[in-house]
């Protein structure tokens, strides 16, 4: 029995277990042929070679025996166990050091799908310092506990040292310093975007063929604003996925190509590109792409203002998310909802799906996310009249935004608090956030970042009549805007310089404008924005009285925001449609054009402006009346 226990732990072994299968079966085999109750098997069916079998099988599965046994042995040896130990001990700290290193808040400017990329990246490169070759250095555990404080550099040298040694070795082992260079930009992306482009573009360099390196190259070029070559990255990599039959790869870079052009505010292409992304996303069952692609989709539409099927869009990726348990996917949709339900003036549903939102990000500990949660529920404190609420919203976000030094976060809450600031009557701390908005935007890198910024302080000038200072802002918005082909944001500085030229009373030059984005608007497909568009155009023929153009405008607006269900523009239509018609002496029908605008607006406020419209409703009665008499 002593013998037995000590060969016990061996038999778990799976060569030792298959061999006495072996033995057992054959060993019952041989001896019914021994005994004659097998029969002999005749040459003329092939029994020779089953008989052979018979025969050796027996010792076929001794050998098995044999062989389990010594690796048995062997596994079990002190020097075995012992790199076993320290394999499993690597494998360890890499997990924690994946953890520590590859955390969403490092990517926290990128998009969703380009966020999971680069995490996913960044794992992959840790699991190459535990797996393989690399596990043996003596440097490895040194270089992942100093991940789990957040410290690549000792990865990062090993990484450098590998790329340089296989580089030397020359085109044989090319993929491997490839593979190197790769693992050193995933280490770097989250901290250092320079270093993570050059070794990006050193792996695609040794290896041209691999697509994910192609695809962080185009996530890095997105970031630094370099719009032109993340286009060519991510077709490279649709290009790849094509020649190698790959959908899911191609999925991957026509969800790209659509991040891009939707940051280019060029809707028509983003949602060509997404809907691509959406059918091989689908073939492929890559359920998390499809519900990404869906929430992105129903973003145009929400853009071009078409809120009812935004909304259904929205709804589906919320249902998508949850049924997976991704829940920043569910924040995301909560977060659109808001927004649209805050666009449709519906408060109510736009309160509860900030909230749902603010929650989920705040379990997460998701600070930039939060910075935006703060920042809705203060449009929405505002929307609802109560500034007190929307002030302390949006300087929650501002302290956030200033602790995690999110330049973005804490430019938009400045504008915000300047809004609320200046509607108060109080000029000093409105000029006081003026004032750090302006320092902050000169100094933004990202362009798209200083042209918005720019803008938002273009709308604060207009406000105060500084038409001088705010077209100077819009000019420098413009020119970033022009330089990053963002048509959206190009429509947008035509129709605020169209404002500040209609404010002036220079209607040539703002005719020219608000047509300027007209045009593009169309090109986009944004009813929204050519509803605004026609509006804006009305209002100029309106003040150089050429009232049937005004008219034909008017009309053209009041269509599209008819099919678009938006109350404050239709509101505003009827509005100027009541305008042209008393202008044109026809009171009647002045008095039914102002009477709908009156219930819109008696349905979303604000109340002053109903009651300004009522009054101008009684002096219409009045001075017909009197018309009537004389």
């Amino acid at each position: 029995m002593e013998g037995f226990a000590k060969l016990a732990p061996h038999l778990a072994n799976p060569l030792v277990l298959v061999g006495f299968a072996l033995f057992v079966f054959f060993g019952v085999q041989r001896t019914l042929i021994k005994a004659r109750i097998i029969p002999p098997v005749t040459p003329r069916v092939g029994g020779q070679i089953v008989r052979l079998l018979m025969r050796y099988g027996f010792w076929i599965s001794f050998i098995v025996i044999v062989l389990g046994f010594l690796l048995a042995f062997y596994q079990s040896s002190p020097e075995v166990q012992k790199s076993q130990v320290e394999r499993t001990r690597v494998e360890a700290l890499a997990k924690l050091a994946t953890a520590s290193m590859c955390q969403a808040d490092h990517y926290r400017e990128l998009p969703e799908p380009m966020r999971l990329d680069a995490i996913r990246q960044c794992s992959v490169a840790i699991d190459a310092l535990a797996t393989g070759d690399l596990a043996s250095e003596p440097r490895i555990e040194s270089a992942l506990l100093q991940l789990q404080q957040g410290n690549g550099q000792a990865a990062k040298d090993i990484f450098e040292q590998v790329l340089a040694r296989k580089t030397a070795e020359g085109k044989a082992a090319s993929k491997e310093a490839a593979e190197a260079a790769r693992n050193l930009g995933a280490l770097a992306f989250g901290n250092d975007t320079k270093a993570a482009l050059a070794a990006y573009k050193t792996a695609v360099s040794l290896d041209s063929d691999n697509a994910a390196g192609w695809n962080e190259l185009g996530h890095l070029y997105w970031r630094t604003g370099q719009l032109a070559d993340a286009e060519a990255a991510y077709t490279k990599v649709g290009d790849l996925g094509q020649s190698q039959g790959d959908a899911k790869v191609m999925a991957t870079a026509f969800n790209g190509l659509g991040v891009l052009a939707l940051t280019g505010g060029n809707l028509t292409q983003a949602e060509t590109m997404f809907e691509k992304a959406l059918n091989l996303y689908d073939a492929t069952e890559n359920k998390q792409g499809y519900a990404l692609v869906t929430g992105n989709l129903g973003i145009i539409y929400e853009k071009r203002g078409e809120m009812v099927q935004a909304e259904t869009l929205e709804q589906k990726a919320l249902e998508l998310n949850t049924a997976l348990g991704y829940k920043q996917g569910q924040a995301e949709a909560y977060m659109n909802l808001g927004n649209i339900y805050l666009a449709r003036e519906d408060t109510q549903n736009a309160g509860k799906m900030y909230k749902e939102a603010l929650a989920i990000h705040a379990a997460l500990d998701n600070k930039e996310k939060l910075i935006e949660d703060d920042n809705n529920l203060g449009r929405l404190s505002e929307a609802l009249g109560d500034l007190g609420t929307a002030e302390t919203m949006y300087k929650r976000a501002l302290s956030l935004a200033e602790v995690i030094y999110l330049e973005r976060g804490i430019a938009l809450s400045c504008a915000h608090l300047e809004n609320i600031y200046a509607k108060r009557g109080d000029q000093a701390q409105a000029e006081a956030m003026y004032g750090k908005l302006l320092e902050l935007v000169e100094r933004l890198d990202d362009k798209r970042e200083r042209a918005n910024g720019y803008s938002n302080l273009a709308t604060i000038r207009l406000k105060q009549q500084d038409l001088d200072g705010a077209e100077d802002l819009q000019k420098k918005a413009l020119g970033l805007d022009e330089s990053l082909d963002n048509k959206e944001g190009l429509a947008s500085d035509y129709v605020a310089l169209g404002s500040s030229y209609l404010a002036r009373g220079t209607f040539a030059e703002a005719e020219v404008m608000f047509k300027k984005g007209l045009e593009i608007n169309k090109s986009l497909h944004s009813k929204k924005g050519m509803a605004d568009d026609y509006s804006n155009l009305a209002n100029v023929y309106f003040k150089r009285r050429d009232l049937a153009q005004a008219e034909t405008m008017q009309e053209k607006a009041l269509e599209l925001d008819l099919g678009l269900d938006n109350k404050r523009n239709m509101a505003d239509d009827y509005f100027g449609l009541g305008r042209l018609s008393q202008m044109n002496g026809n009171v009647a029908l002045a008095e039914k054009f102002y009477r709908k605008s009156l219930d819109l607006l008696k349905l979303i406020g604000p109340k002053n402006r109903a009651e300004a419209v009522e009054t101008l409703i009684r002096g219409l009665a009045s001075s017909q009346k009197g018309s009537d008499t004389a």
